[in-house]
């Protein structure tokens, strides 16, 4: 681009104009302005012309700023930008819809603010918003000063979520238990298999101990019994002597009380004579069981020889 020169009176150079009307080739401001609007080589010369200029006279950081002024405030306004913003914790920060008229309003500190805004919250989100959650913000229509939140950001559980978590988690620790209890039966279902197993070697358990109608305890399970502890019975092999006639032990597992006994041993027939026998006895949870004389005091000598899983 060039500009017309003219001499006027006392040899003084006068770019682009003369007195009183513009130099033969000079141009008007009109005309520059339609230059630089449709000749990109003359807008590049003075864009450089007035850069030159701004940082000869020191205005480098104020160019700097208002560029990212400008930036920043041409992202806010724009269409479809989302803002990073908190709900408020104060009283009345979320005005509640009123039917068929007012809406939802939201008090929202926007990317840090000191000041909340107020926000629109549109109905799908109305249920799921807490005081001091965080929320992604939209301008609306492009204007800053028209608002609505879009959604919930972060991993704060809003209390819809939270209830929905919670259910989840009962249903889920149902299940858990539901399960546990089929696995426990499974495997008891598994390990009762009935199988019955003898001994290679008896296992004595009383040798000429006297049982009283107050009744003794064994543990048949176990140790050095050679019983499993998961055994259900055990296989009981003795014999006993009374001091009277009809002298009888009873044998029943340890939790389950004389109403369950599974095996009477005994009667004798004869004062101090041996009465032998051999039978199944059921034990408890804990492999235990209980003799006990049904008269008068027995004394027993008893191996286990079997036992049922």
């Amino acid at each position: 681009m060039k500009l017309a020169t003219s001499v006027g009176a006392g040899g003084t150079a006068q770019h682009g104009k003369s007195k009183g009307r513009p130099a033969a080739g000079a141009l008007t401001a009109e005309a520059l302005i339609a230059l630089l609007s449709t000749d990109a080589r003359a807008q590049q010369a003075l864009a450089g012309l007035v850069m030159q200029q701004l940082l000869q006279g020191n205005f480098a950081a104020q160019v700097v700023r208002a560029s990212a002024q400008l930036a920043s405030a041409s992202r806010a306004r724009g269409p479809g930008t989302r803002l990073a913003g908190t709900v408020s914790t104060l009283a009345g920060a979320i005005t509640g819809p009123t039917p068929g008229s007012a809406p939802c309003v939201a008090m929202v500190f926007l990317q840090g603010a000191a000041t909340a805004v107020a926000c629109y919250v549109p109905p799908h989100i109305v249920s799921d918003l807490a005081t001091g959650q965080d929320v992604w913000v939209e301008p609306v229509n492009g204007s800053i000063s028209d608002l609505m939140i879009v959604a919930v950001r972060g991993e704060t559980a809003t209390p819809v979520a939270a209830q929905a978590l919670t259910n989840a988690a009962t249903a889920q620790t149902a299940a858990n238990n539901a399960q546990s209890t089929a696995n426990t039966a499974l495997a008891d279902a598994t390990s009762h298999s009935g199988k019955m197993t003898m001994l290679a070697a008896p296992y004595q358990f009383a040798n000429g101990v006297s049982i009283t109608t107050g009744g003794t305890s064994y543990t048949m399970t176990g140790g050095s019994t050679g019983v499993p502890t998961d055994a259900r019975a055990v296989l009981i092999n003795g014999y006993l002597t009374g001091a009277a006639t009809e002298d009888a032990l009873l044998w029943y597992p340890n939790a389950g009380g004389t109403g369950q006994f599974v095996w009477t041993f005994g009667y004798t027939q004869v004062v101090s004579q041996y009465t032998a026998g051999q039978g199944w006895v059921g034990v408890d949870a804990s492999g235990d069981l209980k003799v006990v004389a049904s008269n008068g005091a027995c004394t027993l000598t008893a191996w286990i020889v079997g036992y049922l899983e």
